[in-house]
Parts: structure tokens; C-alpha cells; sequence
């Protein structure tokens, strides 16, 4: 049975990035790939052998974040309001399209490409103020997140 792809939002776009459109539990892969432009076999195979080298599972944060800083991503961290409270996809979404999203020293953060956690366990991009993954995980809290400057950035002035 074909999966039914699920309609584009304000803050979410149907893509998927595996070669053979599988829609499986490689949302770490695809949020990668997602994120900084590049071939979904390029990232897993670079991935896993990171893995390999420090003994540890491909989609392991440590693996993770090594691999984002080998690749010039700026940790951002979780963004939460100047409150404390932390912010679902949608609204990470609407202040980077808006020009709003900032980083904890107040400064805005203009980058096009980001990559993220959201809710308990799932991983994915945004791309142009967009969550880009196979289901729409934009009403998750958003977690850790990672600037991907080489994916371009916006001209808010």
C-alpha cells in the first residue's frame, strides 16, 4: 500500500531525499542531506564510517554533532522565547521566515538551511523557512539545532 504524501503547509514540505523514496527510520540521513545540500548516500556512507571510527551508532548525537562541525555548521543549540519556553517547529519556522529567528545573544540568525531535532527522536531540516522531511513533524517541539551557512542566507534589509 502506497503511504499517502502529506499536503504542503506554511511550515512543511513533502520531500524526500532517500534514493529509492523509502520512507523509513533514516530521518537522521535525510535531515542531513536535507540540510546541507547533498546526496543522501554521500552523507550516510561519511556518517556511518564516523561512527565506525569513534564506536558508535550512526544517528548517536556525538556522531551527529562531529559530523555537522566537520561540515562548518554552528550549533545553535534549543531555541526557546526570552521566557524559557521552548518553541515547536512551526514557530522556529515562522521566525526564520519572517527574518525574527535569533540566536541566545540576540543577534538574527539569517541562514536559509538548518537542522534539527524535533520531539522525542525524530530528526530533520528546514530549507528556506520549511521543515523538508517525508511526514509533517512541524507541530514537535524543536530541539538541539545546527546553522548550515553554506546553504546560503537570506537578505532581510
Amino acid at each position: 500500500m502506497i503511504k499517502k504524501i502529506p499536503e504542503d503547509t506554511k511550515w512543511f514540505h513533502f520531500k524526500n531525499v532517500n534514493p529509492k523514496g523509502l520512507r523509513t527510520t533514516d530521518c537522521v540521513v535525510r535531515g542531513l542531506a536535507g540540510a546541507l545540500n547533498q546526496e543522501w548516500e554521500t552523507t550516510y556512507k561519511e556518517v556511518f564510517e564516523l561512527g565506525l571510527k569513534l564506536c558508535r551508532p550512526p544517528e548517536d548525537d556525538v556522531v551527529v554533532e562531529k559530523y555537522l562541525q566537520s561540515k562548518g555548521a554552528i550549533k545553535i543549540g534549543q531555541p526557546k522565547t526570552t521566557s524559557g519556553t521552548k518553541l515547536y517547529g512551526q514557530e522556529v519556522c515562522d521566525l526564520i521566515q519572517t527574518g525574527k529567528f535569533v540566536d541566545n545573544d540576540g543577534v538574527v540568525l539569517p541562514y536559509k538551511n538548518y537542522y534539527l531535532n524535533l520531539g522525542s527522536g525524530h530528526a530533520a531540516c528546514i530549507v528556506d523557512g520549511k521543515i523538508q522531511d517525508i511526514w509533517n513533524s512541524s507541530f514537535e517541539k524543536a530541539g538541539k539545532m545546527w546553522a548550515i551557512p553554506q546553504g546560503g542566507i537570506y537578505d532581510y534589509e
